[in-house]
């Protein structure tokens, strides 16, 4: 007898978003998105009205990823509570945080070293909402929705950015910085309270007995799952050191911009805008991708296509075809990063959630500094085209050794590794269909 996808499957969008839980999560994030944007222009503006000073404004960024550093305990934290529950208190916590900062501007009372702490206060967290968001979104729609749930909050996020960044620069000339946090900090707080609608799921607590150690012992286990399953333990650490390849190259594009296109901060930005685009198109069209093809074979060709569209780019001189190829990065990019984030969504245990994607992202962001260091000592010593195309080499090498790892991509096809459906046995993937995906990378 042939197997009949569930009637909600057939629906699509429609059936994604006539989900109350995901249609609220994902109204709140676009909100709060486009006050993010608000809010970095009104920090770096505030930080040149107030002192000028360049070092400032390093120390500034820096405070805001240091607590990145800290998402091992942030995901430990987020299993043991109510994450959407983090997420308010998270959210509210932001709100008063920068709303703050106006009111001790109207009175006042800003001092330059305020703009480093608040910032620090925001990521911190930031990290407690990130993995939260991560881990409480599969438990808000079914396992065949899933690619299309994390399409859906990627490009809504890069259309959210660049509306931003576009009404945040009128607002600002209009009706000043101070606007800007303001309606940043209202953005949390309509997060806040969609959030506080949204029906608890019944594993929306994720409480979990603490283990031997406590906090460290909870750490632990998230480590010992990473390196036990078979597609993390191979995939995320060549993943990451490609990654880690790539940060030079979005350090060093204003002087490719400058000094090899011969070209200014119009052009800069356009590259910026193009590649934002590119993965708002990547993040609509992966759904239906992971339908017809593995999600190895996904991930794979998507990061091929990104190296070679960073070959090409390194050889252009022309800046219509190098905006042609930033789009293109874009795109490849948020196919590769939507098909692995709802991997993770789908073969983690609901309990061990929080842990992992805490993991990822410290190791991703702990790379993101040495990265920015490197590229920018080789950049001053290596001809940028020459560099660049280094770069792009790296890349598609690093993909042959991805491409050898057979068990890896068959687990990455599966959905769930042999460890991950063994943990998740006692604790099934929430939602009404609890299935693994399908051998042909069937969205979880």
């Amino acid at each position: 007898m042939k197997a009949v996808p569930p009637r909600g499957a057939q629906r699509g969008v429609t059936s994604l978003f006539a989900g109350r839980g995901f249609l609220l999560l994902w109204l709140g994030q676009t909100i709060s998105w486009i006050g993010d944007s608000f809010y970095f222009i009104a920090l770096l503006w505030l930080v040149i009205d107030l002192t000028g000073s360049r070092s400032l404004l390093g120390v500034v960024a820096a405070a805001r990823t240091l607590p990145s550093l800290l998402g091992f305990a942030s995901g430990a934290l987020v299993d043991r509570w109510d994450r959407r529950r983090i997420m308010i208190l998270s959210d509210i916590s932001r709100a008063a945080l920068v709303g703050l900062v106006p009111l001790l501007q109207w009175a006042g009372l800003l001092q330059p070293w305020h703009l480093p702490v608040i910032a620090f206060a925001l990521g911190l967290l930031s990290i407690f909402f990130v993995p939260a968001r991560q881990s409480l979104l599969p438990e808000l729609v079914r396992q065949d929705q899933l690619v299309a749930a994390n399409a859906w909050m990627s490009a809504s996020q890069q259309l959210s950015g660049a509306a931003g960044f576009a009404f945040g620069g009128v607002l600002a000339g209009l009706a000043g910085i101070r606007a800007l946090l303001l309606v940043d900090a209202a953005s949390f707080a309509i997060s806040a309270a969609l959030l506080a609608t949204m029906r608890p799921t019944a594993r929306a607590a994720g409480t979990i007995p603490s283990p031997p150690g406590g906090l460290f012992g909870s750490v632990r286990e998230g480590l010992v799952f990473i390196r036990s399953d078979v597609a993390l333990s191979r995939v995320l650490p060549l993943i990451l050191a490609m990654n880690f390849v790539i940060v030079p190259v979005f350090v060093l594009i204003p002087s490719w911009v400058s000094d090899v296109l011969g070209s200014g901060a119009r052009t800069f930005g356009f590259m910026e805008a193009a590649q934002m685009l590119g993965m708002v198109a990547g993040a609509l069209v992966v759904s239906p991708l992971t339908r017809r093809l593995p999600r190895s074979n996904l991930i794979l060709h998507a990061l091929l296509a990104q190296g070679l569209f960073l070959l090409a780019f390194s050889s252009t001189r022309s800046v219509p075809l190098a905006l042609g190829e930033m789009f293109g990065f874009g795109l490849t990019d948020a196919l590769a990063v939507v098909a692995f984030t709802a991997y993770l969504q789908a073969a983690v245990p609901v309990h061990l959630r929080g842990r992992v994607f805490g993991t990822v992202d410290t190791f991703s962001q702990a790379l993101v500094p040495l990265g920015q260091a490197l590229g920018g000592a080789i950049g001053a010593l290596v001809p940028l085209p020459t560099l660049f195309a280094s770069i792009a080499g790296l890349r598609i090498a690093g993909l042959a050794l991805l491409a050898g790892q057979k068990q890896a991509r068959e687990a990455l096809d599966l959905g769930l590794t042999n460890t991950s459906r063994h943990r998740a046995g006692d604790e099934p993937s929430t939602g009404t269909h609890s299935a693994p995906i399908g051998n042909r990378g069937q969205s979880p």
